[in-house]
């Protein structure tokens, strides 16, 4: 994935150096910011399983767990339906209409609505990491943080 998009941005750089008066497709600027979006999902995948380690479903419940887990879940849902639905119109827009790409981009609500959930899922990040840390700092010892988690108990029994 970040190779793609430093692929991406190289390739436009190199473009733009030799040939500047030639102006490259929008559609590779919107096909880099998708792969963009996608990545920082990824990312933000990792702290969602960090979160997880330490708040197990056996041992916090599905009532604690559901409250712990349930925002970062949601977010990424909601942004992963609001990228395919935004792909589809701005492909049907293109296609179909004959519109320019960078005109249905900025026509489209679905940016917008991207960018403010990115902020919010940058602030939900921020609480799971937060639930992280004073978890893990709270507990004590690194020996003792684990003790209930997953990880330690496959270790206990092989």
């Amino acid at each position: 994935m970040i190779f793609s998009v430093g692929v991406l941005a190289d390739i436009t750089g190199i473009h733009l150096i030799l040939s500047s008066q030639e102006i490259l497709s929008p559609m590779l600027w919107i096909a880099s910011g998708i792969i963009g979006i996608f990545q920082s999902m990824l990312v933000d995948r990792i702290l969602f399983i960090r979160l997880v380690s330490v708040y197990p479903l056996r041992r916090v419940g599905p009532g604690r767990f559901a409250l712990v887990s349930g925002l970062p879940i949601l977010l990424k849902v909601v942004r992963v339906i609001n990228v395919i639905i935004f792909l589809k119109l701005i492909s049907d827009l293109v296609h179909r209409c004959g519109m320019d790409a960078l005109q249905a981009y900025f026509a489209l609500p679905y940016p917008k609505i991207e960018w403010v959930a990115q902020v919010v899922d940058n602030t939900s990040s921020s609480y799971v990491s937060i639930m992280f840390l004073r978890t893990v700092h709270g507990r004590g010892t690194p020996n003792e943080c684990f003790t209930g988690s997953g990880i330690a108990i496959r270790c206990k029994e092989s």
